[in-house]
């Protein structure tokens, strides 16, 4: 296969176009960061790009609170359960994530 039908097939690969006409490139596969640390520099300062899964769709953030104690989580998830995990700081009277409480979790998904 020359490379200008190689570069072809390639692009098609890489773009969809969405029902409003609009042409949209994403990448064969979804990256995410995936770290663990005491804050948002501190995850990132040692963590490193992942490839994910077929299956996970989102890249997660978790970021948990207990007393004085903090600790920063990402990575790559399922987007079902990544949106189901970012809506219980939703469910009521939550403190899931709530800074006025001594335990926190809050997720954040995209």
């Amino acid at each position: 296969m020359n490379d200008i039908l190689l570069l072809s097939v390639l692009m098609r690969s890489l773009t969809g176009v969405q029902g409003n006409g609009a042409l949209c490139i994403f990448p064969i596969g979804l990256k995410c960061m995936v770290c663990s640390g005491l804050n948002v520099d501190d995850c990132d300062a040692n963590g490193h790009i992942q490839m994910c899964m077929p299956n996970q769709k989102s890249c997660e953030t978790v970021v948990r609170r207990n007393g004085d104690h903090m600790t920063v989580m990402k990575g790559c998830k399922d987007d079902r359960a990544c949106r189901d995990n970012q809506m219980q700081r939703y469910s009521g009277r939550s403190t899931q994530c709530n800074s006025n409480e001594l335990n926190s979790v809050c997720t954040c998904c995209c």
